[in-house]
């Protein structure tokens, strides 16, 4: 609920203050989050997976594994091409070793109640896939969104209505705010404009 409350107000306020509110790149990896944290509990559902553990469906394992890299030669932080071929493997065991003991992975003693120390022998919520709706979770969240825009004052009806959006604006989803990605995209046609793409509209997205 709140990753889609996040989702519409992130939205929301790039349609109306375009990059003067977030820069576009920043806007376009918040809806990547988002949306990846969806699908991964969607295919979870998909393979049977019991358990979703969303503090690991982050880059949480590939900052780890840096971090090892840089530190296995003492004061030797950094390193080129061929220390990182040198100190892969061994960083991915030490890696490995970890995620069998736990116990052994002794957190930073500076790091309070941040959700770098979750894990799942630490964390206490739910993590049953099958007590989760997603559609539930994203109507909640847009109601929740929409609630607090309405209760801020800064918008009309209009700018708030959705549906009249994708109404008077086919191709328009949180991607697309002006029928346009926004961010680097992949590919030869990379744009990185917020001008509206006449006669280039993907597929409708419901928002």
């Amino acid at each position: 609920t709140m990753l889609s409350e996040l989702g519409h107000l992130l939205f929301l306020l790039f349609r109306r203050h375009k990059t003067d509110f977030i820069a576009a790149q920043n806007y376009r990896n918040w809806q990547e989050m988002v949306k990846n944290m969806y699908i991964s509990l969607t295919l979870a559902k998909v393979h049977d997976i019991e358990h979703f553990y969303w503090f690991l469906n982050t880059n949480k394992k590939i900052e780890e594994f840096f971090g090892i890299l840089r530190s296995m030669r003492r004061g030797n932080l950094n390193f080129d091409c061929l220390d990182l071929r040198n100190r892969a493997a061994d960083a991915g065991l030490v890696q490995w070793i970890y995620a069998m003991y736990p116990e052994w992975d002794l957190p930073s003693r500076r790091l309070k109640c941040s959700y770098d120390r979750k894990n799942p022998r630490s964390w206490k919520g739910c993590t049953l896939v099958a007590n989760v709706n997603e559609v539930a979770c994203w109507r909640a969240g847009r109601k929740r969104a929409l609630d607090a825009l309405r209760a801020s004052k800064m918008f009309t009806d209009e700018e708030l209505d959705i549906d009249l959006i994708l109404k008077a604006e086919p191709g328009v989803d949180m991607f697309r705010p002006y029928r346009r990605r926004v961010g680097v995209m992949a590919g030869d046609r990379a744009e990185y404009t917020l001008a509206d793409l006449s006669g280039a509209v993907d597929d409708e997205v419901e928002l």
